[in-house]
Protein backbone atom coordinates (compact mmCIF):
# COMPACT_ATOMS: atom_id res chain seq x y z
CA UNK A 1 0.00 0.00 0.00
CA UNK A 2 1.27 3.33 -0.92
CA UNK A 3 1.42 5.40 2.25
CA UNK A 4 2.47 9.00 0.40
CA UNK A 5 1.79 10.26 -2.84
CA UNK A 6 5.71 10.73 -4.06
CA UNK A 7 4.80 14.13 -5.75
CA UNK A 8 3.19 15.96 -3.12
CA UNK A 9 3.68 13.79 0.03
CA UNK A 10 -0.07 13.86 0.90
CA UNK A 11 -0.87 10.22 2.88
CA UNK A 12 -2.63 7.99 0.09
CA UNK A 13 -2.67 4.53 1.62
CA UNK A 14 -4.30 2.26 -1.35
CA UNK A 15 -5.61 5.37 -2.99
CA UNK A 16 -4.82 4.78 -6.73
CA UNK A 17 -4.93 8.90 -7.41
CA UNK A 18 -4.04 11.09 -4.62
CA UNK A 19 -6.63 13.03 -3.26
CA UNK A 20 -4.23 16.37 -3.22
CA UNK A 21 -2.69 16.60 -6.80
CA UNK A 22 -4.13 13.82 -8.61
CA UNK A 23 -1.27 11.77 -9.30
CA UNK A 24 -2.00 8.73 -10.62
CA UNK A 25 -0.57 5.55 -8.01
CA UNK A 26 -1.30 2.84 -9.96
CA UNK A 27 1.76 1.79 -11.32
CA UNK A 28 3.39 2.32 -7.59
CA UNK A 29 0.49 -0.23 -6.42
CA UNK A 30 1.42 -2.74 -9.40
CA UNK A 31 5.29 -2.50 -7.76
CA UNK A 32 4.38 -2.61 -4.65
CA UNK A 33 2.13 -5.78 -5.11
CA UNK A 34 4.74 -7.08 -7.19
CA UNK A 35 7.20 -6.92 -4.60
CA UNK A 36 5.14 -8.38 -1.83
CA UNK A 37 4.89 -11.55 -4.49
CA UNK A 38 8.44 -11.99 -4.72
CA UNK A 39 8.52 -11.75 -0.75
CA UNK A 40 6.07 -14.43 -0.98
CA UNK A 41 8.17 -16.75 -3.89
CA UNK A 42 11.33 -16.34 -1.73
CA UNK A 43 10.11 -17.50 1.70
CA UNK A 44 8.23 -20.52 -0.21
CA UNK A 45 11.79 -20.90 -1.69
CA UNK A 46 13.37 -20.89 1.94
CA UNK A 47 10.10 -23.40 2.80
CA UNK A 48 10.60 -25.66 0.55
CA UNK A 49 14.72 -26.06 0.52
CA UNK A 50 15.12 -24.01 -2.49
CA UNK A 51 18.01 -22.04 -1.57
CA UNK A 52 18.74 -20.46 -5.16
CA UNK A 53 14.87 -19.46 -5.32
CA UNK A 54 14.86 -17.91 -2.42
CA UNK A 55 17.81 -15.74 -3.13
CA UNK A 56 16.62 -14.64 -6.69
CA UNK A 57 13.10 -13.99 -5.54
CA UNK A 58 14.62 -11.81 -2.30
CA UNK A 59 16.78 -9.84 -4.75
CA UNK A 60 13.99 -9.09 -7.13
CA UNK A 61 11.57 -7.42 -3.99
CA UNK A 62 14.89 -5.85 -2.76
CA UNK A 63 14.99 -4.16 -6.15
CA UNK A 64 11.00 -3.38 -6.57
CA UNK A 65 10.61 -2.02 -2.35
CA UNK A 66 13.55 -0.59 -1.10
CA UNK A 67 11.48 -0.66 2.38
CA UNK A 68 10.16 -4.13 1.99
CA UNK A 69 10.94 -7.47 3.17
CA UNK A 70 12.97 -8.34 0.69
CA UNK A 71 16.17 -7.39 2.10
CA UNK A 72 15.61 -8.83 5.27
CA UNK A 73 14.91 -12.42 3.34
CA UNK A 74 17.91 -11.91 1.47
CA UNK A 75 20.12 -11.33 4.73
CA UNK A 76 18.30 -14.32 6.03
CA UNK A 77 19.13 -16.36 2.72
CA UNK A 78 22.91 -15.62 3.38
CA UNK A 79 23.01 -16.06 6.95
CA UNK A 80 21.37 -19.56 6.08
CA UNK A 81 24.16 -20.12 3.33
CA UNK A 82 26.76 -18.89 5.38
CA UNK A 83 25.76 -21.13 8.34
CA UNK A 84 25.56 -24.47 6.60
CA UNK A 85 29.03 -24.02 4.83
CA UNK A 86 30.12 -23.88 8.22
CA UNK A 87 27.75 -26.93 9.96
CA UNK A 88 29.37 -28.34 7.22
CA UNK A 89 32.90 -27.71 7.64
CA UNK A 90 33.62 -25.89 4.70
Amino acid sequence: MVARCPACGARAPGAEVCRRCGCGLQGLLQIQAAAWQAERQAVRGLLQGDEALAREEAARAMVLDKQGMGSVLAGFVAWRSASAVTRCGG
